[in-house]
């Protein structure tokens, strides 16, 4: 993608994917998630569960496609499955799974204002 504050236009199949994580695929499309503020689009294949992990800032996303559960110890809250147009927020280090619980690749978009930085806590 170009830098942030030109036009740009790019079709779906065209966005570039980086793998991070057998089955996990992401795509920074504003800013820079290795150093900064960013909006990065994640994709997770079919029946991909992440165990518990954490980020150590605090991030918010939205559902695009498919469907995601976000289980967090002790949050029964969320045990919820969200679908597209679905919101969902972490706070800093806290411990939660990703799973893609539908049939088909799952992808959300999120927000951070600091670099993304994914911490396994297996």
């Amino acid at each position: 993608m170009k830098p942030s504050g030109s036009t740009q236009f790019l079709p779906s199949p065209q966005v570039p994917f980086e793998p991070v994580i057998e089955g996990v695929g992401v795509a920074s499309v504003i800013g820079d998630r290795k150093s900064g503020p960013h909006g990065t689009f994640v994709r997770l294949a079919p029946g991909v569960r992440l165990p518990l992990h954490h980020y150590d800032q605090p991030l918010a996303g939205v559902m695009v496609a498919g469907n995601v559960a976000h289980p967090v110890p002790g949050n029964p809250d969320s045990q919820q499955t969200l679908g597209p147009g679905s919101l969902f927020s972490f706070a800093a280090n806290e411990p939660h799974e990703t799973n893609n619980v539908g049939d088909g690749f799952a992808l959300f978009f999120i927000f951070q204002e600091h670099p993304w930085v994914l911490a396994m806590d297996v």
